[in-house]
Order: structure tokens, then C-alpha cells, then sequence
């Protein structure tokens, strides 16, 4: 009978090495050795619990899922360039959700002297108006209150007594909804620039 592995006392390299051969409980050391040094690395940059365990958890999914084609010539290396690359893809999938959003809310607020272009733009703001109040109640109750009154997340998890995670969802819900709606509408009112 062979002598149990220490799997604490293995090098990062053997720890890749078991990895890769599907070994469950290298995965396991890895997350362990890890899991808090990444987190800290993370929450410093960020500042957001939820987003920073986000990152980890597909981080470590991705990990365990393409162990057998991942290259990592060094493990820590190999990590921490792994979440930087995700917080560089949240941070820049958060700017462009907030300047279409943005885009979205100087539409609505658009009132001027009438010209045919101001009237396709008007009847546009009334659709958009129209298919947020079409939204399911409780994803327009968070959209709303993130998007009209300017409340944060925090904020609106608070009043409605929900978790973060769940304000998250339901804006991400809500943006993903209009997108699909207004997309076409925008493109048949030929207006489509708006949303580039």
C-alpha cells in the first residue's frame, strides 16, 4: 500500500503537474494555497464582495474545467494574471453597461424644439419609456431606482431588502431585456447610432 500524499508539502509545479492528471485533491491545495491571497489582491483593487468572489469562482472553475490544455510555467504567475485579465474585462464591461445606460437616460430626459429627426427621437424615448414599463415588476422596481434615482446597489438591496447579488441580477435582467427589444426598434427607426 502506498504512502498517503501531503499534498500541503508539494511544489506549485507538482501541484500543476496532479492537476492536469485530473487529481482532484491537487485542485483542492491549489484553491486552498490560494484562494485568500487572490481574494485580498482582488477586494483591494475592487471593493466589492460580491464581485471579488465572482472573479474567484470562475477563476477556479476555468482552472479545474481546462486543466488538461492550461499552460502555467509558474502557478502564482499564472493566477494573478488570470484575475487581473477578469477585473480589466468586469471593469470595462461596467463602463460600456454604464455609458449605454447613460445613453439610455439622456434619451428619455430629451425634450426640445420639434424637427423630424426630434419627432423620430421623441416617438424612440416613448418606446423605450414603454418597454421599461413592460419590464417584470421587480426587475423595473431595481432598474429604476438604480437608473432614475441614482441609487446604488447597497442602497437599493437595502429598501428592498434583497441581497446585492440579487440587484446585480435583476439590472443585468433588465439590460439584457431592453437590449434585445430596443435593438431592432432602434435600427427600424433608423436611429440605430444611439446604441453604437
Amino acid at each position: 500500500m502506498g504512502q498517503a500524499i501531503d499534498y500541503k508539502q508539494l511544489s506549485d509545479a507538482d501541484l500543476v503537474f496532479r492537476l492536469k492528471e485530473g487529481d482532484h485533491a491537487a485542485y483542492s491545495e491549489i484553491y486552498q494555497r490560494f484562494f485568500g491571497l487572490l481574494y485580498a489582491f482582488i477586494y483591494k483593487r475592487l471593493r466589492d464582495k460580491d464581485e471579488t468572489k465572482d472573479i474567484l469562482q470562475e477563476l477556479f472553475t476555468d482552472v479545474w474545467l481546462k486543466r488538461e490544455t492550461l499552460q502555467i510555467p509558474v502557478l502564482s504567475s499564472y493566477l494573478y494574471k488570470a484575475v487581473r485579465n477578469k477585473m480589466i474585462n468586469l471593469m470595462v464591461h461596467k463602463d460600456v453597461e454604464e455609458k449605454y445606460m447613460q445613453s439610455i437616460k439622456n434619451f428619455m430626459e430629451h425634450d426640445t424644439v420639434m424637427t423630424d429627426h426630434l419627432v423620430r427621437e421623441k416617438e424612440l424615448a416613448a418606446i423605450i419609456e414603454k418597454e421599461v414599463d413592460l419590464l417584470p415588476n421587480r426587475i423595473r422596481e431595481v432598474f429604476l431606482r438604480s437608473r432614475q434615482a441614482n441609487m446604488t446597489y447597497k442602497e437599493i438591496s437595502d429598501e428592498l431588502h434583497l441581497t446585492k447579488q440579487s440587484v446585480r441580477t435583476y439590472i443585468k435582467s433588465a439590460i439584457k431585456i431592453l437590449r434585445l427589444k430596443l435593438g431592432l426598434i432602434a435600427s427600424l427607426s433608423a436611429v440605430f447610432y444611439f446604441f453604437n
